[in-house]
């Protein structure tokens, strides 16, 4: 699974920084089905998070989500 950030949250000052994400998951262990959905993470958490800082990683991810989008990505609540 891999988080995309969209958008920064606002709200109240006294609200902690957070980050309106796309979750992209696999929804089954063979990885053939593929889930997505937004999820709010707050700055700290979502900065302590592993970035993709190589080339072929960020390929596989740009990958993943091209292939979610044209082959029909199923969009899951998780509320």
């Amino acid at each position: 699974m891999f988080l995309c950030p969209m958008f920064r949250n606002g709200g109240p000052v006294e609200s902690p920084e957070s980050y309106r994400c796309w979750l992209w998951f696999s929804i089954v262990q063979d990885h053939s089905s593929k889930g997505v959905t937004l999820l709010d993470v707050g700055k700290d958490l979502f900065e302590a998070l592993p970035d993709v800082s190589e080339t072929v990683e960020l390929k596989r991810v740009i990958g993943i989500m091209f292939a979610g989008i044209t082959a029909g990505c199923q969009f899951e609540s998780i509320w």
